[in-house]
């Protein structure tokens, strides 16, 4: 009989025969090298019929969390996924992962879920608020909902998702996004993970328990540093992730949600426009100055006479545009 790894809470610390911990067990832990299920975390109340309000297949399981009515969503693969290692297929491998951004983007779905330690619908826990189709997909039936896109834009994309809502995804997420953006200051990868772990526990320390009223476990923060650590150095040379953080993204925004209405979309674009515009405003009056300082320091150092009228044709610029800035011309 084979067994389960299994616990009470997102952390998994048994082991038992799965036949006599199936039903007791809330949580249980996943294989890491093969993927059964394309399985979906939503932090929204009411998204246990999400699906199918984005007309997507029905999943295999939905259980919906009491309370906050937040749900998870499995679709039974016809055909496992193996991660790969030399003898299974990349491309098998890649396909999944493309599916299941797509549906994570489509869904609004939590890009930083673990999808190896998930609620058990089997359990005595879930199992009422657990609703079944029985039904397995292949690739092809699950892939022609939605749209795939390439894998750096994957990447990208789950990158700049906003912050999940609860602490354990929070903290994996932050966790992420400093990693994307500090890595290149590492020399080797247990370098990135002992700054990972710095970086998080004082974050769990302060801005989990502030907001959530309780700290995760120590155990839980070590585990995604290492995990973060090794997924970023992996990928450390990859474009996307070398890119990270350049001008495109540089006000943050975060992807707009699917599940917007068109008159909340035109509204969220419309406001986004304005900040983009007094952003990109900003941008140049801080080029226009730097110009006139620079052109200030050249005339300084030839023993030119400073005035509007010499610094304006110093820096090819208007007299007016000079006037408006002249504190700078000492």
């Amino acid at each position: 009989m084979s067994k389960l790894q299994w616990g009470h809470g997102k952390a998994t610390p048994y082991w038992g025969y799965k036949g006599k911990v199936i039903h007791k067990a809330p949580y249980v832990g996943l294989p890491t090298n093969v993927h059964n299920y394309l399985l979906l975390d939503l932090d929204e109340e009411g998204a246990g019929c999400r699906w199918l309000e984005e007309s997507l297949p029905h999943p295999t399981f939905v259980v919906v969390t009491p309370g906050n009515l937040h749900a998870l969503y499995g679709y039974e693969l016809a055909t496992p996924v193996i991660k790969p290692n030399g003898n299974s297929s990349v491309k098998a491998y890649e396909f999944f992962q493309a599916i299941l951004a797509a549906y994570r983007h489509r869904l609004c779905a939590d890009t930083g879920y673990n999808e190896f330690n998930c609620k058990n619908p089997l359990s005595d826990r879930w199992k009422k608020y657990t609703f079944w189709n029985d039904r397995k997909y292949t690739f092809d039936e699950l892939q022609k909902h939605v749209e795939l896109v390439s894998k750096g834009k994957r990447n990208r994309a789950k990158a700049e998702q906003p912050k999940p809502t609860s602490p354990d995804s929070l903290l994996f997420h932050v966790g992420q996004q400093w990693a994307y953006k500090n890595f290149k200051v590492s020399p080797d990868r247990d370098h990135l993970q002992n700054a990972i772990w710095e970086y998080l526990n004082g974050y769990n320390q302060d801005a989990i328990a502030v907001e959530f009223g309780k700290r995760e476990p120590a155990a839980n923060v070590l585990g995604k540093a290492k995990s973060i650590a090794k997924w970023v150095w992996k990928r450390r040379n990859e474009s996307w992730l070398a890119d990270y953080g350049k001008e495109r993204g540089a006000l943050g925004f975060s992807p707009i949600c699917s599940q917007w209405t068109d008159e909340e979309r035109a509204e969220e674009t419309r406001a986004r426009q304005s900040e983009g515009a007094y952003y990109a405003h900003g941008k140049r009056n801080q080029a226009t100055r730097d110009k006139i300082k620079e052109s200030v320091n050249q005339i300084f150092e030839r023993g030119g006479t400073i005035s509007i009228s010499s610094v304006a044709r110093e820096a090819n610029l208007s007299r007016l545009t000079v006037r408006r800035n002249k504190e700078l011309l000492g």
